[in-house]
């Protein structure tokens, strides 16, 4: 506790309860717990969590606001009258802290005599008092003369009258305009445009229940529109189509089970299906297997055509037909009902590879096979003449892709070219290689610090990041800071000196202000503590809220809602993190500087 400025005025009562202390820096008498001390905690009055009143009625007057009650804490209303508006007002401290000030002079709360002028400029002549932005205002239309009952808010957005706009209908016309449709309503109009409407059609005079909505878009009686079946005109058209029923109508996509009047089966089509054409589906298959069926004499003229002599004679369409193809010689043993949709010989096709062409094509791509030819997909035992390394390429992938040997291309490395290429970078690796894209613990030979180097970028060139001599230094002095925006945005980051990173400065401009900030010996305890942070609000749900172009200075996927999560909230991650970290031994107690800058 003395070392945190904190001088205990009694014994110690434990970890978790109130121990009173007096602030040497502030003087102050105050009663924080030893677990809150030991994660970072301090003085409140030090760290602006409690203001003495007269320090809080001075930053309300900085802001236009005159205090009319005494001060009610950081984060409770106080009731205040505005020096530019003169009305009175009741913000809270922590927002006026972050830029808040009056609502009336924000635009956030209108006069009811404004709000009058925005209802008339959407054509509603208001017929009550002003009831607020969010609630129902009884108006008559301009232009339909009735009185809805719209909100302000919703005639900001552009919303019309519910009349005028159709989503609210008058009896009498929903009832003309079922009649211009040829339906006679049988009860009165049933209020929404989506629930059914008993009628009665004129036309075919059956009983219907459409929806209004469906009316006013067009549609109609459904029997008359052929969507409901009559069960004696479905039998009609059965009966037509060579179909005698043996049920009752079951319904248009169901089963109806039937006798084929020309052959005798007892079939079950579907009336959907007899509908648009089709009948007993036995007699359908016998004339479709008659009209595929080709004489031998034709089966040979469709082989000839593709180039291929048939050496046997014709074993049917569904089998495989000894033929010679003329183009290479070949024998070959395709369908004809595969050669009639386009398919002719594999060997011309490529389907089929001949040993000595397969060695060939791996020897132009740099490859020496060690094994006989396995075929086009398997994998192929060669030597790479280049790298002398051995490598299993596949035929296929080698003709199709001009694949070639993976070490060559970069596709694998070698453990032991990765660790001399490591060493030659500067890195003595302290482990078996892991992978391109995984951290390998290393030793810098520059600097001798530990570092986790990613094999991907140091083969581009990247190096030591305590020995970069530009961008964030992480051997350097740097610091954790938490802003604010007057938008209603929180933000997160790491900052160094000003010689070497100008990040806070450049957020600065944009209207971001310093809410609190922890000092780190070095850039890599900072980087650390954020990221941990980081993750932690990740884990939680919390997304980016401010976008790229609201922050052109960058930083914005380090940005948050702060109605969601406040400045405080984050700040206390930061603590609770620094203090897991120091309690390990690798981050040394820093000082805290806080409050807005």
């Amino acid at each position: 506790m003395l070392s945190v400025g904190l001088t205990p005025q009694e014994p110690y009562p434990g970890s978790k309860k109130p121990w009173h202390c007096i602030c040497t820096a502030c003087g102050n008498s105050i009663t924080p717990t030893f677990s809150n001390v030991r994660a970072g905690g301090g003085c409140k009055f030090c760290a602006g969590r409690v203001l003495e009143p007269a320090k809080a009625e001075q930053e309300m007057r900085k802001a236009g606001l005159e205090p009319q009650v005494p001060y009610p804490g950081v984060s409770k209303p106080w009731q205040c009258i505005c020096t530019v508006c003169g009305k009175t007002v009741t913000p809270i401290l922590t927002n006026v802290r972050a830029g808040g000030g009056c609502k009336f002079c924000a635009g956030r709360v209108l006069e009811p005599a404004k709000a009058e002028q925005e209802m008339r400029a959407g054509g509603f002549i208001p017929l009550d008092p002003y009831p607020g932005a969010g609630k129902p205002w009884r108006c008559r239309c301009v232009r339909c003369g009735k009185e809805p009952s719209p909100t302000l808010s919703t005639v900001r957005a552009g919303k019309r009258c519910k009349f005028c706009a159709g989503r609210v209908i008058d009896p009498s016309e929903a009832e003309r305009v079922m009649r211009a449709a040829g339906l006679e309503p049988e009860e009165p109009y049933p209020g929404l445009v989506t629930k059914p409407w008993p009628c009665v059609c004129v036309n075919c005079g059956n009983r219907v229940t459409p929806m209004y909505s469906n009316i006013r878009s067009g549609g109609g009686c459904r029997f008359c529109a052929g969507q409901v079946v009559i069960p004696v005109e479905a039998e009609r058209v059965m009966r037509e189509a060579g179909l005698i029923p043996q049920e009752p109508y079951p319904g248009s996509a169901r089963p109806w089970r039937s006798i084929c009047a020309a052959s005798g089966h007892v079939v079950s089509p579907m009336y959907a299906t007899v509908k648009n054409g089709r009948g007993c589906r036995i007699c359908g298959r016998e004339r479709m297997r008659k009209k595929k069926t080709l004489s031998e004499n034709d089966a040979r003229l469709v082989m000839l055509s593709r180039g291929l002599i048939p050496q046997v004679p014709y074993p049917g369409s569904g089998r495989p037909w000894k033929c010679l193809c003329e183009s290479c010689g070949n024998t070959v043993t395709p369908m004809l009902g595969t050669v009639r949709k386009g398919h002719g010989c594999k060997f011309c096709a490529g389907m089929i590879v001949v040993a000595d062409e397969a060695i060939q094509v791996m020897r132009s791509a740099g490859l020496e096979p060690e094994s006989p030819y396995p075929g086009a997909g398997k994998p192929w035992r060669c030597v790479c003449t280049k790298c002398q390394r051995r490598v299993n390429p596949r035929l296929s992938d080698v003709r199709v892709r001009r694949a070639g040997c993976k070490y060559c291309a970069g596709h694998t490395v070698d453990p032991v070219d990765a660790d001399r290429k490591m060493r030659e970078a500067g890195f003595i690796p302290q482990g078996p290689y892991p992978g391109s894209e995984k951290p390998w613990r290393c030793i810098c030979v520059t600097c001798g610090r530990e570092v986790t180097p990613v094999w991907s970028k140091v083969r581009k060139g990247t190096g030591c990041r305590y020995c970069a001599v530009s961008g964030f230094d992480y051997a350097a002095p740097a610091h954790v800071y938490v802003l604010m925006h007057p938008l209603g945005a929180v933000k997160i980051g790491i900052a160094g000196s000003a010689a070497r990173n100008r990040r806070y400065s450049d957020h600065a401009r944009q209207g971001w202000v310093l809410f609190k900030r922890e000092e780190f010996q070095s850039g890599a305890d900072a980087w650390q503590v954020e990221q941990a942070v980081l993750r932690q609000l990740r884990r939680e749900g919390h997304m980016p809220f401010m976008s790229a172009d609201e922050m052109p200075q960058g930083g914005e996927t380090e940005t948050f809602d702060a109605d969601l999560i406040s400045a405080y909230s984050i700040w206390k991650m930061v603590l609770c993190q620094a203090g897991k970290v120091r309690n390990s031994g690798e981050i040394s107690p820093n000082r805290i500087i806080s409050g807005i800058e």
